[in-house]
């Protein structure tokens, strides 16, 4: 994202007397207060624990005005004295500065045993010598403006404003529309076009830029300031056509529970591997996987509003999205989710790379009594469940494979808000990749789908309904999906019989030797077993990863049918749709994978 122009200024209203502005800035739960001010024409700033005694600022207000004052004083004198041509003398004692603290009454706050976070949130004024300063509690602010780029024909643009004690929505918003070839801001040279925080830029204004203006709410005091920043955007570019989506707009232009009047808990989930920016920009996947695919359309900005885009006009209640890039989190889709009424969550792997798993819940639909990040190393490892037990005893290759894969799970308790009573189990996934590693994969989902009966098993989530999305990197019929469909899985299945020549490390797969070995080995018999009744959501689509050197099915939603059944599917793809501009990702598609929505309902 770049911040193509910003800026932040305040504009002070006319004052009768001349009253300087403190602020001091504390919000709930922080263990520091903020107070800033101008002294002598100098701003200071006090960032201090909320439970110091108040007469260490005292004090230091008292020093700096004191060193202030016989700056000034000093000055003077020595100027005096060399026009009398004698000798500059220096040292002398500071004179004490009276600084006193007063409340809404007018009355002095008592410094003894008063503490910074309890004082200076009752101070209304502050006097330090002649000086006299009103103190504004946490004023609204706008510190910085960005928008992402590029700006395109049919995307919505929201900036992104920085905020102190408001948000995006309580500031007021000023679009002026700049002709081609204006390039900075000059009030006769826009028309205004939107005073709403969203604009979609049409056809007929490519070229074009935009002057966004966010001024935060003002403060009912004489004394407050107006703060605002502003941004000039880069020029409109066509966007794509869109077209080969409108099936799923028209689908989920209605959300499911207005679609589905006799089941009003009907709830609509998204499972989506968005392709983290960090997978796109190496070597490999420029030469390798993605030549085919244009540098501008694989800019992260570009293909996440694309993404954004599918989520709104989908009308989902649940979005589980994986490869998140930890950054573009927080600094697009916490903002632009929030304000569409989602409650964000965000969960990083174990390993170094910053991406992971995110889910968005529509706070109307759902309450989350409960969210955390299952490390899959650590469930697995410390599975209840004797065959995986074994399995890792029996073949330490395996073991050493779960200790260095960062995989994680997020587990989510969702309360029906239009129902109380009903809950959901909810988790979020990104299995390993690795193509020989399905029982790893296996012994991943076992451990997963452990932790969702054992939180099923528990008081009061015993009716709950489960849904398990994700990218399990897994194609129908493997050990993992068996496993997940099938309830079951047993020593027999030939993923299971692999076991023996699985090696972590791949360079040790052409020891002949070894090989030799392998060729009698047997596994011990076993089998794993669940009881959640578990469905595909969206059947087995033809694929869902249609990239220029690989095409399968790879993500789920998982739906328990003991308690939920499917009632829509949204349309998928077809190999011509996703194959246009070769593969994916494409500048209609933002990722390498399709994201997979339907539409679910209690059994009554």
């Amino acid at each position: 994202m770049k911040q193509t122009f910003t800026r932040n200024h305040f504009q002070p209203r006319p004052l009768q007397t001349t009253v300087h502005v403190a602020h001091v800035r504390f919000a709930a739960g922080d263990s520091h207060l903020k107070l800033q001010l101008r002294l002598q024409n100098d701003r200071k700033t006090f960032f201090r624990p909320i439970d110091e005694k108040l007469d260490k600022v005292r004090y230091r207000l008292q020093l700096l005005a004191a060193s202030s004052s016989n700056q000034s004083v000093n000055s003077h004198s020595k100027k005096q004295q060399k026009r009398r041509g004698g000798a500059v003398s220096g040292g002398g004692t500071a004179a004490t500065v009276a600084v006193r603290f007063l409340d809404e009454a007018g009355g002095e706050i008592a410094s003894k045993g008063a503490t910074i976070g309890d004082a200076l949130m009752r101070t209304t004024r502050i006097e330090i010598g002649d000086e006299i300063f009103a103190v504004l509690h946490n004023q609204p602010l706008v510190t910085g403006l960005s928008v992402l780029e590029p700006v395109l024909v049919g995307i919505p643009l929201a900036p992104l404003p920085l905020t102190e004690f408001c948000d995006a929505d309580e500031c007021s918003w000023r679009w002026l529309r700049l002709d081609s070839g204006v390039e900075q801001y000059e009030e006769s040279k826009g028309a205004l076009c939107c005073t709403t925080r969203r604009y979609t830029p049409s056809e007929t204004e490519v070229g074009c830029r935009f002057y966004v203006e966010c001024r935060a709410p003002a403060m009912r005091s004489e004394v407050a300031e107006d703060s605002q920043a502003e941004v000039v955007t880069t020029p409109v570019l066509p966007g794509p056509n869109r077209q080969v989506f409108g099936q799923r707009k028209r689908a989920g232009a209605i959300s499911a529970a207005g679609k589905h009047p006799d089941a009003r808990d009907a709830l609509r989930v998204m499972s989506y591997n968005v392709l983290f920016s960090g997978y796109t920009t190496t070597n490999h996947a420029q030469t390798k996987l993605f030549p085919y695919v244009d540098d501008a359309v694989m800019k992260e900005t570009y293909r996440m509003q694309l993404v954004f885009q599918e989520i709104e006009e989908t009308h989902c209640d649940v979005v589980c999205l994986q490869e998140m890039g930890e950054q573009i989190f927080h600094a697009f889709f916490v903002p632009m989710m929030t304000s569409m009424g989602f409650h964000a969550f965000y969960s990083g792997k174990t390993g170094t790379t910053h991406e992971g798993c995110a889910t968005f819940v529509r706070i109307s639909s759902f309450e989350v009594i409960e969210e955390y990040a299952l490390n899959l190393a650590t469930a697995v490892k410390q599975s209840r469940d004797a065959t995986a037990k074994a399995l890792l005893t029996e073949f330490p290759e395996l073991a050493k494979g779960i200790d260095r894969i960062p995989s994680i799970a997020q587990v989510l308790v969702l309360r029906s808000r239009r129902s109380p009573q009903k809950t959901v189990l909810l988790t979020n996934t990104h299995l390993f990749y690795r193509e020989d590693s399905h029982l790893i994969r296996l012994l991943q989902t076992a451990a997963l789908v452990g932790e969702v009966s054992r939180r099923r098993a528990e008081r009061g989530l015993e009716d709950s309904a489960v849904v398990m999305c994700g990218d399990w990197n897994a194609f129908p019929g493997t050990a993992a999906i068996s496993f997940l469909l099938d309830g079951q899985i047993d020593s027999s299945h030939k993923h299971w019989q692999q076991a023996p020549s699985f090696r972590w490390d791949l360079a040790r797969n052409g020891d002949s030797s070894i090989n030799q070995l392998e060729q009698g080995a047997k596994v011990a018999p076993g089998r794993i077993t669940h009881a959640l009744h578990l469905v595909s959501g969206c059947g087995i689509p033809p694929f869902t990863n249609f990239a220029g050197t690989f095409v399968g099915t790879l993500d789920y939603i998982l739906v328990g049918s003991d308690v939920l059944e499917i009632r829509e599917v949204f349309p998928l793809f077809s190999e011509e749709d996703v194959s246009e501009e070769v593969a994916l990702p494409s500048s209609k598609f933002p990722s390498d994978h399709v994201s997979l929505i339907c539409d679910l309902a209690w059994r009554e």
